[in-house]
């Protein structure tokens, strides 16, 4: 399993990619990234049987549909970069400071 700045990282890194968003996040909870999947569009996985807890589930399914849009937007525009909005919502969930992290 990894910590908390390592999910954190892993956040930042792939909100573009949602493919390799999947096997990272897959690794973080320690499953193949075919559960992922499953838990993402459970119906098209109904035999599948997901070894996830229900809290695990839901931080899954947030983190991939809370931020649908997160593809790069210009400085110009002064919107709030991917990694920033990332950053906040991980912290909003945690409760906890932006140094515990880093």
């Amino acid at each position: 399993m990894l910590t908390e700045s390592e999910r954190a990282a892993i956040r930042r890194h792939h909100a573009h990619n949602l493919d390799a968003k999947k096997v990272d996040t897959a690794r973080m909870y320690g499953v193949h990234p075919s559960v992922i999947s499953r838990i993402l569009q459970p119906q098209k996985h109904r035999k599948h049987r997901v070894t996830l807890t229900d809290k695990q589930k839901m931080e899954i399914r947030r983190l991939f549909h809370d931020n649908p849009d997160l593809k790069r937007k210009s400085s110009l525009t002064g919107l709030e970069s991917p990694r920033a909005v990332l950053i906040k919502s991980f912290l909003a969930r945690t409760g906890s400071t932006s140094r515990e992290v880093t």
